[in-house]
């Protein structure tokens, strides 16, 4: 196991993951730095660290789920330096594809999907339930 594996699964791993979560110098230059989606991004050193061994290095997932985001929410994507999904890079096309998936999905269904959990769109008999707990919705008797 690497030290980092070590590290993180002990006793400490809280504490480390910690210290390189709030690791707040930046060594070099990486396309987050300029990116105007950080705030639908969630990368930060502890990603970075846990997906790729470095705390700088962009996270890919990431990186597509908030352009992905950012137009599905119809928000203007700038270039931030050598990003994929941004337009003309190779993952582009894929992320306007299932945006307009998205789109065509919720325009099918006459505005957005809308999806309750169990316990929470009905009251729930806990008399009736077979397991004895009540409240979860792994059999059909719950609801």
């Amino acid at each position: 196991a690497t030290v980092f594996a070590q590290e993180a699964s002990g006793k400490g791993g809280e504490q480390f993951l910690r210290k390189i979560r709030d690791k707040k110098k930046i060594t070099r230059l990486t396309k987050c730095i300029s990116c105007e989606l950080k705030a639908m991004c969630g990368m930060c050193p502890a990603n970075g660290e846990l997906e790729n061994g470095d705390p700088e290095a962009p996270v890919d997932f990431l990186c597509q789920v908030a352009h992905l985001r950012a137009h599905a929410f119809g928000l203007p994507v700038r270039p931030h330096g050598d990003c994929e999904y941004c337009e003309g890079g190779a993952g582009y096309a894929g992320v306007m594809r299932s945006v307009t998936h998205l789109k065509t999905t919720e325009s099918a269904a006459a505005g957005p999907i809308r999806k309750f959990l169990p316990m929470t769109a009905a009251a729930v008999d806990p008399a009736g339930a077979t397991c004895g707990h009540g409240g979860c919705a792994s059999c059909a008797t719950h609801h």
